[in-house]
């Protein structure tokens, strides 16, 4: 009797829960939130205390990112100067730039955070292959010099400029709120670094992540046809 009556019982309580999910319309699926994925850099490894060059001609990408212009560096935790995550140095031996495209939801208003620095490498001493020519040290380049642009979509590009030096960057955090126009999203990350001096030396970014924003800021989403800068 105690097995009938418990069965019985489980068998009433489906049959509550169903009918109750499909009365509220409520699905027991859970819904996915949009997310940037290898946000930190991390895939592919690159070697301890060096850089790992990505060009169009590599086999070995960062994971889930498109190289979309020239080259860039894959900096490892040590030589970012990081504890937990590895780096995107847009400027590899030219100005980079990189993308990835985002699921998102259509008139949803998204948050997009990551960080940034000016560049640390340090020169020759830690050349991983002996022979780069890149031999002069990111540490004396001016980080106003390092300027990169951010573009969501089809909206306006955003300059951005890191703060700190090569040998004490300062790993600054940014945020930019935008209204998904479209169910997928395409995010940019220009180097605009200047050319006359050191010209392989390029800003930095990490920790690239999205979420729905819990409050909206009203920041307007216009057509990339001019250039608003943030310091």
């Amino acid at each position: 009797m105690k097995h009938t009556a418990a069965a019985t019982c489980l068998l009433v309580a489906t049959a509550l829960f169903v009918t109750t999910s499909q009365l509220t319309g409520h699905s027991t699926a859970a819904v996915a939130e949009p997310s940037v994925r290898n946000g930190t850099f991390t895939d592919p490894t690159a070697p301890a205390g060096s850089y790992l060059r990505v060009t169009g001609d590599s086999a070995h990408g960062p994971a889930h990112w498109s190289l979309t212009r020239d080259d860039i560096d894959l900096y490892s935790p040590s030589l970012a100067r990081l504890d937990d995550a590895q780096s995107a140095d847009l400027t590899g031996s030219h100005n980079g730039a990189i993308s990835q495209s985002i699921a998102t939801t259509a008139g949803q208003t998204y948050e997009l955070t990551w960080q940034d620095a000016p560049d640390t490498w340090p020169g020759a001493p830690q050349d991983p292959t002996g022979f780069d020519p890149e031999k002069q040290s990111c540490a004396d380049k001016n980080a106003d010099d390092q300027p990169y642009q951010l573009v969501i979509g089809d909206t306006r590009a955003v300059t951005y400029r890191p703060s700190g030096t090569g040998r004490q960057p300062a790993w600054t955090a940014r945020s930019r709120q935008f209204t998904a126009r479209e169910d997928d999203t395409v995010i940019r990350f220009i180097s605009q670094s200047s050319t006359g001096t050191l010209p392989h030396c390029g800003p930095q970014i990490t920790r690239v992540s999205l979420r729905p924003a819990a409050v909206p800021r009203h920041e307007p989403d216009t057509p990339a046809r001019s250039t608003a800068t943030h310091p």
